[in-house]
């Protein structure tokens, strides 16, 4: 998938290094859920991804962000469609010096596009820290409208954070 500024494709091996600049970076994930990762697991995390046939696969189903003027991996975007699903929830991910300059919510616009027009998904969710700005930023644009507020509802650190759970049918999607 392309678009202006980004390639979305399958991972690769070669995306190690930059895979592992943005998932252990404090500042690249310091909203996100997802313990830092060994050398080792995102190996073979890698190299699952890179086998996975998107257009047919359920589970997580990850794309690497690509920036055209660099030629590297900045970030992901994915899905997590359950086995037999006709839903489907979608998150992003990006090294923290390229936040905030739309590349994520220009990935995820393509996923949008992929999930309602490859795979033909009735609805979308997506969730983040209540705390997240950002994140709440790039659903609204997206078109996706906030559906909960959840108080206290997962730990982290050691704290209690409240959480948004954002959603979008294929026929909003369409308007």
């Amino acid at each position: 998938m392309e678009t202006d500024n980004l390639i979305l494709r399958r991972p690769r091996i070669e995306d190690l290094d930059d895979f592992l600049a943005y998932r252990n970076a404090l500042e690249s994930m310091k909203f996100q859920s997802i313990a830092s990762i060994s050398e080792d697991a995102a190996v073979s995390f890698l190299e699952k991804q890179e086998k996975i046939e998107p257009e047919t696969a359920f589970g997580w189903i990850m794309f690497s962000i690509e920036l055209k003027s660099e030629s590297r991996m900045i970030g992901e975007v994915g899905i997590f469609i359950p086995e037999g699903g006709v839903q489907g929830d979608i998150g992003w991910s990006l090294q923290s010096r390229y936040q905030g300059r739309g590349h994520a919510s220009e990935a995820s616009r393509e996923l949008l596009n992929y999930a309602f027009a490859v795979r033909k998904l009735h609805r979308l969710t997506a969730n983040c820290d209540a705390n997240n700005r950002a994140s709440v930023r790039i659903m609204e644009k997206l078109g996706m409208r906030r559906e909960g507020h959840f108080v206290k509802s997962q730990k982290r650190d050691g704290e209690w954070i409240d959480c948004y759970t954002y959603a979008i049918l294929r026929e909003e999607w369409r308007a």
